[in-house]
């Protein structure tokens, strides 16, 4: 799974995330203030 994301929504050590090979992507700052951000949340919710 190297390389692989994962979506936080919250505050955590992100060294945890680091060493499992993983990226963390904030979730609340990738649909926050985007004019398309419903269309987002539902892609989201799809997969």
């Amino acid at each position: 799974m190297s390389g692989s994301k994962v979506g936080i929504t919250t505050t955590l050590p992100v060294e945890v995330i680091f060493s499992a090979g993983m990226v963390p992507v904030d979730l609340n700052n990738m649909f926050i203030g985007r004019e398309d951000a419903y269309q987002m949340v539902e892609g989201a919710e799809a997969v």
